[in-house]
């Protein structure tokens, strides 16, 4: 009698959705456009004989407050973090030519230059290609 109540009741169920039509299908299906995320500049063959690098890059952190790094002709560098403290040295290139290290004072982190953006990488031997926007610093002045 247990299972037998349940049992009733589904039957009961199917048999008064006879007769009924089924609702027809919607014909048109909403399409809701996606943004495409824009590509991210390709780190350049040697950037430091093709490419103006100089000029001041940023990345705003989740909080909305940005964090900058200023490079110059003349390989110095100011990095400004995101409370405002400033923070400058030199920074060197490594052979290829598109790979900087900034000194001790900018905490030997490492970066790779792209037209318009730089990378932080973890080290020179890091992948130079699929980068993320968390990774991205784009130029904000020359």
């Amino acid at each position: 009698m247990r299972y037998l109540l349940p049992a009733l009741a589904a039957v009961a169920l199917v048999a008064g959705c006879k007769g009924k039509a089924p609702e027809a299908a919607p014909t048109e299906v909403a399409v809701v456009p996606t943004e495409t995320a824009a590509p991210m500049p390709a780190v350049a063959s040697n950037a430091r004989g093709t490419l103006k690098f100089a000029g001041t890059y940023s990345q705003t952190g989740a909080d909305g407050k940005a964090t900058t790094l200023a490079l110059t002709a003349d390989d110095k560098y100011t990095w400004t973090g995101a409370d405002g403290k400033a923070v400058s040295g030199t920074f060197s290139w490594y052979k290829d030519g598109s790979t900087i290290l900034l000194d001790a004072a900018g905490g030997k982190a490492t970066y790779a230059i792209a037209d318009g953006a730089v990378y932080k990488i973890a080290n020179k031997d890091a992948p130079r290609t699929g980068f993320t926007a968390y990774q991205m610093w784009a130029r904000t002045a020359q």
